[in-house]
């Protein structure tokens, strides 16, 4: 039941994504590497002008992301996570927004999953990669990463703890066939 309303927000929040992140059941971020960058915040637009992201910081260490592709939106919790001095998103969907997105339907519990995007930021431009789902599935089938996952028809799911994961991001980091194609985008000034 979990993985089938799991299945069903991250398709109502993600059809807009040409690939669907590498999902995983516990976060990148800790107290010790959730970082402040204050330069995240405000709103950023893709190349072709057919994306737009608000980053807005809540709290010291948190931000909330709206990402809207023509009329399609979704909303994120974010942790901003330096690890070896690069720079990673932790996104999980808005919990309260699922449940209202959700509403009617019959009980089923929740369970959000998180997401890691790969960051380059710069003052005017910020560019995005998700960690690739087929390059980490080949990974692992070759033996040349050991952490627990579940695989099931839909694809896998992360399981490690977060130590493990920030090993993982980290370790693949600068591979670029280990995180999805870049996606640009310029500040908007107002």
């Amino acid at each position: 039941m979990r993985t089938v309303r799991l299945t069903a927000a991250m398709i109502l929040l993600l059809t807009t994504s040409a690939c669907v992140p590498l999902p995983s059941l516990n976060p990148l971020w800790d107290e010790g590497h959730a970082v402040c960058e204050p330069a995240l915040a405000g709103t950023w637009v893709s190349e072709d002008d057919d994306e737009i992201i608000t980053i807005m910081q809540t709290e010291r260490d948190e931000y909330r992301m709206v990402y809207i592709s023509g009329e399609e939106a979704s909303q994120y919790e974010v942790h901003a996570v330096r690890l070896e001095g690069r720079l990673f998103l932790d996104l999980c969907p808005d919990k309260a927004l699922l449940e209202e997105r959700l509403h009617g339907e019959a009980y089923m519990p929740l369970v959000t999953t998180h997401f890691f995007l790969r960051v380059v930021l710069e003052p005017d431009s910020l560019e995005l990669a998700s960690l690739d789902d087929e390059a980490i599935e080949k990974r692992l089938d070759r033996g040349e990463i050991d952490i627990p996952i579940a695989k099931s028809a839909d694809g896998l799911l992360l399981t490690a703890q977060t130590d493990q994961l920030q090993d993982l991001v980290a370790r693949f980091a600068d591979d670029p066939d280990a995180w999805s194609e870049l996606s640009r985008y310029r500040r908007c000034r107002e």
